[in-house]
């Protein structure tokens, strides 16, 4: 059984796929408590056997699978089954990387994802995780670090091969900080995310 807060079917507004139809598969449960989190909701989730995950997955019929959280590492053997049961589709795994402790787990990882996302919330997790020789285990990856460039994320900077600005929703405020992203990605070869659902939907949930 898993703890789920939602499944649901929407674009991805972030990362490398921003801009593609995916479900997203929503866990219950988290390795920490951000006081920044814009999921809080999370917590609020039910039991779904892995069965009724696969179920909702095939009606929804989209083949590019996000899970998301939360903490999805938490049910990493659960997740397991159920990439199994569906090995025609697409399987993307956003996580804080608390649980990516060393390369063997990694590897593991990178055996059900195609695509893997961290964002780490401190430095020693930025920094063990870009010790992990990625590309020996997983197709595609990100180190993403929210910031503002001038107190939130800066101490991951070194680590990141993504930036995402950070939203404030003051509208003048967050255009600046995202003008000033944009060009530190520029000078340093980094990838840069946009937020869509935020700069489309503002603070109302992605369904």
């Amino acid at each position: 059984m898993l703890r789920i807060s939602e499944i649901f079917k929407s674009i991805q507004d972030e990362g490398r796929y921003q801009g593609t139809p995916v479900i997203f598969i929503r866990v219950s449960g988290c390795t920490r408590s951000c006081s920044f989190c814009d999921s809080k909701y999370h917590i609020l989730g039910k039991e779904y056997s892995i069965e009724q995950i696969v179920k909702e997955i095939k009606k929804l019929k989209l083949t590019t699978i996000v899970f998301t959280g939360g903490e999805p590492l938490i049910y990493f053997n659960e997740i397991k089954k159920i990439v199994s049961e569906l090995p025609y589709c697409s399987f993307h795994l956003e996580s804080n990387g608390d649980l990516i402790k060393n390369e063997d787990i990694f590897a593991d990882i990178g055996d059900y994802f195609d695509y893997i996302c961290i964002s780490p919330k401190d430095n020693l997790t930025a920094k063990r995780i870009n010790g992990i020789s990625y590309l020996s285990y997983v197709e595609e990856w990100d180190i993403k670090v929210v910031t503002d460039l001038n107190r939130i994320g800066t101490d991951r900077l070194e680590h990141a091969t993504m930036l995402m600005p950070l939203t404030t929703y003051d509208v003048n405020k967050d255009k600046k900080i995202r003008q000033k992203v944009w060009d530190y990605c520029v000078t340093n070869n980094l990838f840069y995310s946009g937020r869509m659902h935020i700069e489309i939907w503002g603070k109302k949930r992605k369904i």
